[in-house]
């Protein structure tokens, strides 16, 4: 997979310098009035940009832990909480067709804690996602300065663990794989700057938290993001 990440991404800037040579320019983002959906586009969005974003993850923590025999399900609880951070793309355009590739890396606020006496005894888990970041595809329709994208890729989920059982403790800090996909749409409000919103669904799949005097506690994290950013077009 990062094999694949990066030649995508090689093979994305190496196209839009080419692509640079061959058109000589870029055109100013200006508001264009009631564009067609399928008109030639006036915007070319081959580029390479960088930018930030803020919004809301609306996430849930689901566990379960096992004791010999004995399994008991925590279910899922709320997880919500606030991201920030920025993002580095860069995307090549064939007529309305725009892909590319992005990362970004997004700090987190989202954590909850609770006590189970499922197994017969108390068993207390806190469970928090302090950063998680994303390396997607972007493939979108552009009308003019306006870009309608799909999204998707891997996710790297930083969890921070702990469990408490038999009074003995144990925790942990771990980053796993998972994957995300999701979509949004992008303005080009003025040269070299956009604005837009999107939606993402991660799923950290499941993760291995710890030991615990004989007790072996597992988590998965799954968010719905919602984020607006700004980003800035390097080149003209």
């Amino acid at each position: 997979m990062r094999k694949f990440v990066f030649v995508l991404l090689a093979g994305t800037i190496f196209g839009f310098a080419g692509n640079q040579a061959w058109a000589g320019g870029y055109p100013s983002a200006g508001v264009l009035s009631a564009p067609s959906l399928f008109a030639p586009p006036q915007h070319v969005w081959t580029n390479v940009y960088v930018g930030l974003n803020a919004g809301g993850a609306f996430g849930t923590f689901s566990g379960s832990a096992t004791y010999g025999s004995a399994t008991a399900d925590f279910g899922s609880v709320d997880a919500s909480g606030f991201i920030g951070g920025g993002q580095v793309g860069a995307q090549i355009q064939y007529q309305h067709v725009v892909y590319g590739i992005e990362a970004d890396f997004q700090g987190s606020s989202q954590d909850h804690s609770d006590t189970y006496s499922e197994l017969g005894f108390p068993v207390s888990v806190s469970e928090s996602m302090p950063w998680f970041a994303t390396v997607r595809g972007r493939l979108g329709w552009a009308v003019d300065n306006v870009l309608f994208y799909g999204t998707g890729g891997i996710a790297i989920v930083d969890g921070k663990f702990s469990a408490s059982a038999l009074g003995l403790t144990a925790s942990t800090e771990k980053s796993d794989i998972g994957w995300t996909a999701g979509g949004g749409v992008e303005w080009a409000f003025a040269p070299h700057w956009t604005a837009k919103v999107e939606y993402l669904y991660l799923d950290s799949e499941n993760i291995e938290i710890a030991n615990v005097a004989g007790v072996t506690v597992d988590g998965r994290i799954t968010d719905n993001i919602v984020r607006a950013g700004i980003n800035y077009y390097i080149f003209n």
